[in-house]
């Protein structure tokens, strides 16, 4: 700023262009030029302002010729723009089955997500890391699965798109199982499945108790078809 100042200074035409009789890098013609020089060496010493007169006016011409810093402006503008939101951490949820059904031997169940953290963000399919269960006449145990990213028998899947989440805010999804599979004989109760978020691993999960039915062929994995998240508790709508 100093050095802005002192420029200003030694040149009169940043602050006063009209009181210079010729325009910069233009060659005065000998008596404008020594009409500029009686003006300027005439003045006496009580002509001259003050220090802080003169501060004032350097201040005056940087804002003026739109020199001054940017920064408060920049700054004034970002601080008016929301934060992009930071992914969302699952320690933050409590899930719970919202609701279930069933339809030509495919029942479903939606597992609703409640936000109680800071405002967040997620972005595709949960990873469904577990599910343990029993059958009828067993101890619950964990079940083999294999899961399948997309539309069960009854929901489409929205696919995976970009879901912001205030707090207070919730996330849902479908998730469809089969009970004809190998004729029905390997038919379980799937009683809680261990959950993580989109991006997250799988020691970052939660676990949510679930009813749901279930089978399999011997020796195969449970089929498990997952959707997308969506917003609301309701999962996405049934076609």
């Amino acid at each position: 700023m100093s050095r802005l100042c002192s420029l200003i200074r030694t040149s009169p035409t940043l602050l006063h262009p009209k009181s210079y009789p010729f325009s910069p890098g233009q060659a005065a013609s000998p008596p404008e030029e020594e009409h500029y020089k009686r003006v300027t060496i005439g003045r006496s010493r009580s002509d001259k302002p003050s220090r802080l007169v003169r501060s004032g006016a350097c201040l005056s011409a940087v804002t003026a010729l739109g020199l001054g810093s940017t920064s408060s402006g920049a700054s004034s503008q970002n601080s008016g723009r929301l934060n992009p939101a930071t992914s969302c951490h699952v320690s933050h949820f409590e899930a719970r089955q919202a609701s279930s059904g069933s339809e030509a031997s495919q029942p479903f169940v939606i597992i609703a997500l409640v936000n109680h953290g800071p405002r967040c963000s997620i972005d595709g399919y949960p990873k469904v890391i577990s599910a343990s269960g029993r059958t009828q006449q067993a101890r619950t145990e964990s079940l083999p699965i294999k899961v399948i990213d997309g539309p069960d028998y009854e929901h489409p899947d929205p696919g995976p798109h970009r879901l912001t989440l205030v707090r207070g805010a919730t996330a849902s999804f479908a998730l469809g199982t089969g009970t004809a599979y190998g004729g029905g004989a390997h038919l379980y109760t799937i009683l809680s499945l261990s959950i993580a978020l989109p991006g997250k691993s799988s020691s970052s999960a939660i676990r949510v108790p679930v009813q749901t039915n279930v089978s399999a062929q011997s020796g195969v994995p449970f089929r498990l078809e997952v959707t997308a998240f969506v917003i609301g508790s309701r999962g996405p709508p049934a076609g």
